[in-house]
């Protein structure tokens, strides 16, 4: 292991340079990998005056693909990981990001689509629902009944029905579907009905595996099937030359840079090793820094902002909402705890919530006065917060600190009636050394 770590951290790479219009696309594609003429025309005219430049430095720098659909209006950056990144999350037609469910559904939407790309949403339903029924037996598709049905079955029929509504919404937020009615319709009136057509040239770009159907997982345990559609990622053999172990770390370490707002330096891996020499930081500096990224780099944790917002929508400290005010109490709690590093229970967090709550009842009042209410605005909180990369979830209803939360400090005023706001004031102060513009 000596020869072969002495081998790869000599320099071989530098990091390729972008123009000014081509780093502009190239951060917009970290957010946004399906690029499309109908979202911004502009952009998609500089992405594809600069494609081969793109195509290049994507290619060095992350190991990413990317290719340009000139004449049917997009640009498709394939990003696909192992691990999907926390900070860039596809968001569901309600602004959150989007269940595990509702992914599993937009691929079965896709699939059908591309048999008929022109389907009434009552015929796509029960297509759907008839190919989940056969594939269920085999336990590959779960049992899927967007219908209301009677007794303890209606709360989940209601939210298949739910969730495939919001991946019909995500595909038309991407361009690749149109809709007859507002596809919101149907989120009151079960009974709605509504054409929905697809182009098939940008169908057949997304469908970047094969389908659910057909694969041998088991998607009642979506994370069974991650290394069977990223086959692409698993450890390289033994006998692999040197040069291709260099780059898969760079590759490795690279993704996470550009894609993560939190990336960990502590464990043994591929990433960490490479981030961890002056050769890897420079390169990863540069690189960030090439698409308006400012990395501050602490021990065994880099922090990745993006103060022009052009490769994220996440607007974060902020309080506008009972949901991000109740993120920046948890985090305040959590950071302020005698043990900041502990796991974190959702009773712990329902406490926190209501030991606020006591000098201010009328916050979040509506919500919190129904019964389990103040849980459900904490895990929503929590929730928050893990996106940002500041929790992670490694078992239901328990998260955990990264290192990520100890850089933040949030003072919290409590208005001084109910008269004068009905808000918590909620307000933050950035950690020492911490870059001002710092924005998960």
């Amino acid at each position: 292991m000596i020869a072969d770590d002495a081998a790869w951290q000599v320099p071989t790479a530098a990091v390729p340079p972008l123009a000014s219009d081509a780093a502009t696309v190239a951060a917009a594609l970290l957010q946004r990998p399906l690029l499309t003429v109908e979202h911004d025309a502009d952009l998609f005219a500089d992405a594809i005056d600069h494609a081969d430049q793109l195509k290049g430095w994507f290619a060095h720098v992350a190991g990413w693909r990317l290719t340009t659909h000139p004449h049917e209006g997009f640009v498709r950056l394939r990003k696909r990981r192992g691990v999907p990144p926390v900070g860039r999350p596809a968001l569901s037609g309600r602004g959150r990001p989007a269940s595990k469910l509702v992914l599993t559904v937009v691929a079965l939407v896709c699939e059908q689509l591309w048999r008929r790309p022109e389907m009434a949403y009552t015929e796509l339903q029960r297509a759907i629902t008839g190919v989940c029924a056969t594939e269920s037996k085999a336990g590959l598709l779960p049992d899927f009944h967007p219908v209301d049905r009677a007794g303890d079955q209606h709360a989940r029929a209601n939210s298949y029905r739910l969730a495939l509504i919001e991946a019909l919404q995500l595909l038309e937020d991407w361009h690749v579907i149109s809709s007859s009615d507002p596809l919101e319709v149907a989120i009151q009136d079960r009974h709605a009905d509504m054409v929905i057509t697809a182009r098939r040239e940008r169908l057949n770009a997304l469908l970047v595996c094969p389908s659910p159907s057909i694969l041998p997982i088991d998607l009642h345990d979506p994370d069974s099937h991650v290394g069977i559609l990223c086959a692409d990622e698993s450890d390289l053999p033994e006998q692999a030359p040197l040069e291709r172990r260099a780059e898969r770390r760079r590759h490795t370490a690279m993704r996470l840079v550009l894609d993560e707002p939190v990336v960990a330096v502590e464990a043994d891996t591929e990433d960490s090793r490479f981030l961890g020499i002056p050769y890897g930081r420079r390169f990863a500096r540069h690189a960030a820094e090439a698409l308006g990224l400012t990395c501050t780099v602490r021990p065994g944790w880099w922090l990745v902002a993006d103060p022009e917002g052009m490769s994220t929508d996440t607007d974060f400290p902020v309080g506008r909402t009972h949901e991000q005010q109740a993120a920046l109490i948890l985090l305040k709690e959590i950071t302020e705890r005698p043990n900041p590093d502990g796991p974190v229970a959702v009773e712990d967090a329902e406490q926190w919530l209501n030991r606020w709550r006591a000098q201010a009842p009328w916050w979040a009042a509506t919500r919190c006065n129904k019964p389990g209410g103040t849980r459900q605005l904490a895990r929503i909180g929590a929730a928050i917060l893990t996106d940002l990369g500041l929790l992670s979830d490694p078992l239901p209803d328990v998260w955990q600190p990264t290192g990520a939360a100890a850089f933040w400090q949030v003072e919290v005023a409590l208005a001084q009636s109910s008269e004068v706001s009905q808000d918590l004031d909620t307000a933050y102060t950035d950690a020492e050394e911490l870059n001002d513009d710092a924005d998960f």
